[in-house]
């Protein structure tokens, strides 16, 4: 029990993010994808382990996150082996968006 009365809670919308690796989609290689706002502040997920983590891991060149809020994001993706990618992708919050590293 918490003392005193309701309290209304509104939370922003979320929607999936794809991010697709080609370059390493027939590869054994498990990278990782972390996101950041504008402002650098990267985005924290909660890992299938039940740990606030901030990077999702990339298998067969494919990673899904799944509650990216609206906005813009940069998108980094990093490799064992020392390669990167990075790009943009926005999102509205609502419906599932994805993107493709080059």
């Amino acid at each position: 029990t918490v003392p005193g009365p309701p309290v209304d809670v509104a939370l922003p919308g979320a929607a999936p993010l794809v991010v697709d690796v080609p370059a390493i989609a027939e590869s054994a290689l498990i990278g990782s994808v972390a996101l950041y706002d504008p402002a650098g502040k990267p985005l924290e997920v909660l890992s299938p382990s039940g740990q606030i983590d901030n990077r999702a891991t990339v298998v067969g060149g494919r990673a899904m996150i799944a509650a990216v809020p609206a906005g813009i994001w940069r998108v980094q993706v990093e490799t064992p082996d020392g390669r990167q990618w990075s790009t943009t992708a926005t999102t509205d919050g609502q419906r599932p968006a994805a993107v493709e590293m080059q």
